[in-house]
């Protein structure tokens, strides 16, 4: 499943041909960029409502048993790098090591000095998320109450808050919710972790579906209460 870690920015909005602009100079004949890791050359898309995005690759080497012995084999692991256009840019989720690459190769691109850090999310960020919510048409929660089942899951085709389901769960830590991709007949269900990991759940989702799924969801829902200065890191964050 898609995997996404939302990050803030300074700006907005990044103009789509600037972004190309910073593209061609980061895989230019004068940048010292690691070809086997960085931006894939010949990704960058833009979708019909300005939202862009480019690949991050990774080339890794490694040695693969096989029947006479090892045979040396190559891996190339690719991320997709999404300008929201809203202020935010999402990454797939990686290792640290490779997050820490990607978040870098974001600083690059926006020619910034100021790094930011991922949003994270804990059960009172969640509930504050589900709260501000527009709709919230499915759930699933851990009851609190040890007599109730480990796991709930419960969908409306309006909204969960006005059902009893609420009245009796709400104070309870909720761990996935579902939305509608605004403009797509098409239902993503987005689930979040502490570390603020966000999947999107669904076979053989588009990244334009992808894209517009997750800044919807920060326009209507994380966007609403995360204050970006809370994010600020700096360049010392990626100079090991």
């Amino acid at each position: 499943m898609p995997s996404y870690k939302i990050i803030p920015t300074e700006t907005d909005r990044i103009d789509p041909e600037t972004l190309q602009e910073a593209v061609n100079t980061v895989l230019g004949p004068d940048s010292t960029w690691d070809p086997r890791r960085g931006i894939v050359p010949d990704t960058i898309t833009e979708n019909d409502d300005g939202i862009c995005w480019v690949e991050y690759g990774r080339e890794e080497t490694y040695d693969r048993p096989t029947w006479d012995g090892t045979e040396e084999t190559t891996e190339v692991s690719k991320f997709p790098i999404i300008f929201l256009q809203n202020g935010y840019v999402a990454h797939g989720k990686a290792s640290n090591t490779i997050e820490t690459d990607i978040e870098a190769t974001i600083q690059k691109l926006l020619d910034s000095e100021i790094s930011f850090d991922p949003v994270e999310f804990d059960e009172d960020d969640l509930a504050e998320v589900i709260d501000q919510a527009s709709t919230l048409q499915e759930a699933n929660v851990s009851p609190s109450d040890r007599d109730d089942p480990e796991y709930l899951t419960a969908s409306d085709r309006g909204d969960l808050r006005n059902t009893t389901f609420w009245e009796d769960y709400d104070v309870d830590p909720f761990e996935k919710i579902r939305i509608a991709v605004p403009g797509r007949d098409v239902n993503v269900d987005v689930g979040f972790d502490a570390k603020g990991t966000i999947v999107l759940y669904g076979r053989k989702m588009e990244m334009a579906v992808q894209a517009r799924a997750l800044r919807y969801l920060v326009d209507e829902i994380v966007g609403q209460y995360v204050n970006r200065g809370d994010h600020q890191g700096t360049l010392g964050r990626f100079d090991s």
